[in-house]
């Protein structure tokens, strides 16, 4: 009965660390959507409103944009990534435990 008790305590904490996990991935989400929100609205001002050194901080500000964006793609990707083996973690402990439960 102590293996049952230690597989349920470390269920415990891996649907703690999961949720932990689901707020950081909604949190990387937001922000990457509002990053592309700023490229498209610097994409909207290329036209009229900058011009000579002006325009090339802009283009800086939106290359920087890009990359950022670029980047919070990929710790989204890490993030689910994480989520899917802690998901594949918590389902291996459950079974564990029902067979525990049930005698096997």
């Amino acid at each position: 009965m102590k293996s049952a008790s230690k597989a349920q305590t470390f269920e415990k904490r891996v649907l703690t660390e999961k949720n932990k996990l689901n707020d950081l991935e909604e949190k990387v989400r937001e922000h990457g959507l509002f990053l592309d929100a700023i490229e498209t609205r610097l994409k909207a001002m290329q036209f009229g409103f900058f011009a000579g050194g002006n325009k090339r901080h802009r283009d800086k500000v939106a290359e920087s944009v890009v990359i950022c964006a670029r980047e919070a793609k990929g710790i989204e990707n890490q993030l689910a990534a994480a989520h899917r083996a802690l998901s594949d973690k918590l389902s291996e402990v459950q079974d564990k435990l029902e067979d525990a439960k049930n005698g096997g």
